[in-house]
C-alpha cells in the first residue's frame, strides 16, 4: 500500500524526465481564495442559524465548539507548512484510517443498531474516511500516471483499496457513507485518466455488490420501495420522507420565519438538525432561503474547480478535485433526500448539519483546499474554472529535443 510520488526513471527513448524533476519546488505564495472561504463562512452562518431553531441549547453549543475546532483546524492546515507534507504523511493517515474502522467494529458506540462512533460518540471514522481517501488516492493516483489505465497494476489495486475501505464502512453499518466514499474515489480515478472500459467494467461489479448489500437489510428494502410507491406506504416506510417534503412545501416562497417551523416538533432532534436539516431551512425560509444554499454551494463548487484547474502538480490537483466533488456531492445528495429525488437516508449537509465529526473533517478538507490555491497558476485558471484533468494521457510523449526543434529552439 505505497503511497507517495516515486522517482520514475526516464523512459527508454522518449527522454522523459523523473516525475519528482517535473513537481518542481512549489510557486510562491499567492493570496488565499476569498470568494471559497466567504462561501463556506455564510455557509457555517446559515448552519448556527439552523441548529438554533431545529435544536436545544446543548445541541447548539455542541454544534458551536465543533465549529470553533474545525475552523482552528482549517486554519493550521490552509496557513501553516506545505500541503505537500500532508502528502507525505498519506500512508499513515490511510493505515490509522484502517485501524480506526476495525476498532469502532470492535469497541464502538452502538446507537439505533449501528456502530458508528468511538469516545463516547465525539469521533465518526466513517466521516474521517471521505478526508484521507481523498488525500491518499490522490497521492496513490499521482505516482501513477500511466500504471493507472494497467487492469493489473493499476485498476486491481485500487478497487481492493477503496473496497477495503468501503466494506468497513458498510458492515457498520453505513451504506450511504461508502457510497459517497466509492463516489469520490471513482471521480478522482477518472479524472487521472483511467480508460472508461474497465470503469464500466468495475462499475457493473460495483452495482451487482452494492445491490446485495443493500436487500440484505430490510430497513434498506423498505426505503426504497417506499419511495417507489410514495402514497402507498404512508403509514409505514413514508412517514418521515413524507413530513420532510411537507415541511418544504409549508415553507412556500418565503418560509413562515425562524424558529416558527412545526417539522422540528415532529422529529427527533438529532435528526432535525443533521439528516434533514435542509427541511427546517426551507420550511422556515421558504424557497429563497433553499435557493441561497445552494448558490453557496454551487459557488464551493466553482472556486473548488477552478483551484484545481491551476493547481501546481498532479497530487494538488487530484486532491482539489476530491475535497470538492465530496462536498458537492454530499449537498446534493441531502437536498435530494429531502425533495424526494431519492430514498431517504442519513448524510449530513456540510457545514450546515450539526455534527462534530462531520463538520471538522469537511472544514479541514476546505482548509486543504485554501492551501492549494495560494500555490495556483494563474494561467491555467480559467474565468469559469473549467477543468481538463487528463494531463497526463493527452500530452505526446515525446522527447525535449524534438520539443525544441518544434518551437524552432534547437537546430
Amino acid at each position: 500500500m505505497g503511497g507517495g510520488v516515486t522517482d520514475v526513471q526516464r523512459s527508454a527513448g522518449d527522454g522523459q524526465a523523473p516525475l519528482h524533476a517535473m513537481q518542481a519546488p512549489p510557486r510562491p505564495k499567492r493570496q488565499r481564495d476569498g470568494v471559497l472561504i466567504g462561501a463556506v463562512g455564510l455557509l457555517l452562518l446559515i448552519g448556527i442559524l439552523a441548529v438554533f431553531t431545529a435544536s436545544d441549547s446543548a445541541a447548539l453549543q455542541g454544534h458551536l465548539m465543533w465549529s470553533a475546532v474545525g475552523i482552528a483546524a482549517a486554519g493550521v492546515v490552509a496557513t501553516v507548512g506545505d500541503y505537500r507534507l500532508i502528502q507525505r504523511w498519506s500512508p499513515l493517515l490511510f493505515i490509522g484510517l484502517i485501524g480506526l474502522l476495525v476498532l469502532v467494529l470492535l469497541v464502538g458506540q452502538e446507537v439505533n443498531g449501528s456502530t458508528r462512533w468511538l469516545f463516547g460518540g465525539s469521533v465518526q471514522p466513517g466521516e474521517l474516511a471521505k478526508l484521507v481517501v481523498v488525500i491518499y488516492i490522490a497521492d496513490w493516483l499521482s505516482g501513477r500516471p500511466h500504471e493507472i489505465r494497467q487492469f493489473a497494476v493499476g485498476l486491481v489495486p485500487f478497487i481492493v483499496l477503496v473496497s477495503l475501505v468501503c466494506g468497513l464502512i458498510i458492515l457498520q453499518p453505513n451504506f450511504s457513507t461508502a457510497i459517497l466514499v466509492l463516489g469520490i474515489a471513482s471521480a478522482m480515478l477518472v479524472a487521472a485518466g483511467a480508460r472508461i472500459d474497465q470503469m464500466l467494467m468495475s462499475g457493473s461489479i460495483a452495482v451487482v455488490v452494492l445491490t446485495g448489500a443493500l436487500i440484505m437489510a430490510d430497513y434498506r428494502v423498505s426505503r426504497v420501495l417506499g419511495f417507489l410507491n410514495a402514497g402507498g406506504m404512508a403509514d409505514g416506510a413514508n412517514w418521515q420522507p413524507n413530513l420532510v417534503q411537507g415541511a418544504v412545501l409549508r415553507g412556500g416562497w418565503f418560509g413562515v420565519g425562524l424558529g416558527n417551523g412545526q417539522y422540528k416538533h415532529f422529529m427527533p432532534l438529532a435528526t432535525g438538525a443533521t439528516d434533514a436539516v435542509f427541511a427546517v431551512i426551507g420550511e422556515e425560509t421558504g424557497v429563497l432561503g433553499c435557493l441561497l444554499v445552494v448558490a453557496l454551494f454551487a459557488c464551493v463548487a466553482w472556486r473548488g474547480m477552478r483551484i484545481a484547474r491551476g493547481a501546481p502538480d498532479p497530487f494538488a490537483k487530484l486532491a482539489a478535485l476530491g475535497v470538492t466533488w465530496w462536498i458537492v456531492s454530499q449537498a446534493f445528495v441531502h437536498m435530494a433526500v429531502v425533495t424526494r429525488l431519492i430514498p431517504f437516508t442519513g448524510v449530513p449537509l456540510p457545514f450546515i448539519s450539526s455534527g462534530g465529526s462531520s463538520l471538522t473533517t469537511t472544514l479541514v478538507g476546505v482548509g486543504l483546499l485554501v492551501a492549494i490555491s495560494q500555490r495556483v497558476d494563474p494561467a491555467k485558471v480559467t474565468p469559469y474554472g473549467l477543468v481538463d484533468f487528463r494531463w497526463w494521457n493527452r500530452r505526446s510523449r515525446v522527447s525535449r529535443a524534438y520539443r525544441a526543434r518544434r518551437a524552432g529552439l534547437a537546430g
